[in-house]
This record gives C-alpha cells, structure tokens and sequence, in this order.
C-alpha cells in the first residue's frame, strides 16, 4: 500500500492509509519542501495506540500520484511519529476511485460530471 508522490517536485515515500482522515508529511519532509508557511490547526489525533500526536500546522499543495495531481491540506507531525515520509489519508482517496489488488492499490482521479447542452 505504498506510493512514490511528488510534492513541490520532490519524490517522497508514501503509505496510503485509509484510517487517516488527513494527510500527513513529517517534520523533515516539510523542511526538504522550504517550509512552506503553515496554517494553525485544531485538530487533534490520537495514534493506533490512542497516543496524542502533535500537528505544527498545515499548508496546501498538490500532491501528484502516477501522473494525477490531487490537492489538499498537508499536516505537518514530528519526525518521531513515523518513519514514513508521507501518509495519503482519505481527503486525498476522496477524489479517487481507487481499487486495492493484491499487488497494491490503484488510484484514479474520479471524472468530473459534465452536462452536454
């Protein structure tokens, strides 16, 4: 359930996690990017283990997956919470269709209806 993103040009390693409702970069990952400015948040998230976890704001990006861009807010956690550079959360698998094989997971873009006059 891993996926190579690109973020502001920059290739990172991501989880797609469909138990998170955000998606959530680490501290390094948002350094690496130029610190973009971050906006205060009041969410609060609790770990698998029910542990609180510190966010330090977020900022919006896109974020590109095989050739499909999605945009979103991207939270900013400590480097201590995980060791996975990006974690893709359910505001991002919102916009797609996507189909978990047993190979992996498959993300596409979901089509915008259009009305033909």
């Amino acid at each position: 359930m891993r996926k190579t993103v690109k973020i502001n040009d920059y290739d990172f390693d991501a989880l797609i996690d469909t138990g998170s409702t955000i998606t959530l970069i680490r501290e390094s990952v948002y350094h690496t990017l130029g610190r973009p400015t971050l906006s205060p948040t009041k969410i609060k998230l609790t770990s698998f283990g029910k542990n609180e976890i510190k966010l330090f704001g977020y900022f919006k990006s896109t974020v590109y997956i095989e050739d499909n861009k999605f945009k979103t807010e991207i939270y900013v956690i400590d480097n201590s919470q995980t060791t996975i550079d990006v974690i893709i959360g359910t505001d991002i698998l919102k916009q797609t269709e996507f189909k978990i094989r047993a190979n992996g997971i498959e993300l596409i873009p979901k089509k915008k209806n259009t009305l033909l006059i």
